[in-house]
């Protein structure tokens, strides 16, 4: 959904700050696909959770069990963030009438995507602050890369050519950043 919400606040074109038939019609598909993740995001946590158990699915469902997961553990926490942002996500699209919703939607969309990252292998690596912002800015140039092309394929031919220019200019910036906060990830892990 992050491409998605990438293409209706920077591709697309606006009338006067309100999305045109081509952003609705954009929106929509980026309502299913936050669903998907969210969908997604519950599979994840029961299954992490009834692997954490030693158990089958059904073990995963005890409310009691569940809920200590999600509160008390810090991945857990970190996946009711992903939940959270992802509902946030999907109110601001559903009211989404103007461009300034989808900003706010795209913004809930990366704090659900780099809230892992807190929880990830580079959190316990040497050089603590230096691995974990190389890899936020790592993730979320990454996804603005890879974002801004599902973004391209998605629109309209017509706005595609209109976008391309701008989005190439990113791009470039982007593997700019990939490639550095890659180098600043591998030097804080290989000394």
């Amino acid at each position: 959904s992050f491409g998605l919400l990438l293409a209706i606040a920077f591709f697309v074109r606006e009338e006067k700050g309100r999305l045109t038939p081509e952003g609705m019609r954009v929106k929509k598909l980026a309502h299913l696909a936050t669903l998907v993740t969210l969908v997604t995001v519950v599979g994840v946590i029961m299954s992490e959770l009834a692997n954490l158990l030693g158990g089958s699915l059904l073990d995963a469902f005890d409310s009691t069990t569940l809920r200590s997961f999600l509160s008390q553990t810090s991945i857990g926490r970190d996946y009711l963030v992903q939940i959270f942002a992802a509902l946030a996500v999907m109110l601001f699209i559903s009211r989404a009438k103007r461009v300034g919703a989808i900003y706010w939607a795209l913004a809930f969309s990366l704090v659900g995507l780099l809230a892992p990252i807190f929880q990830s292998h580079a959190s316990s690596a040497g050089n603590h602050g230096t691995a974990i912002g190389s890899l936020l800015f790592h993730v979320l140039f990454i996804s603005l890369w890879v974002g801004g092309v599902i973004g391209l394929i998605v629109i309209s031919p017509a706005e595609r050519a209109a976008s391309l220019p701008r989005f190439s200019s990113l791009a470039l910036w982007c593997a700019v950043i990939v490639a550095i906060s890659g180098v600043a990830n591998a030097w804080t892990r290989l000394n």
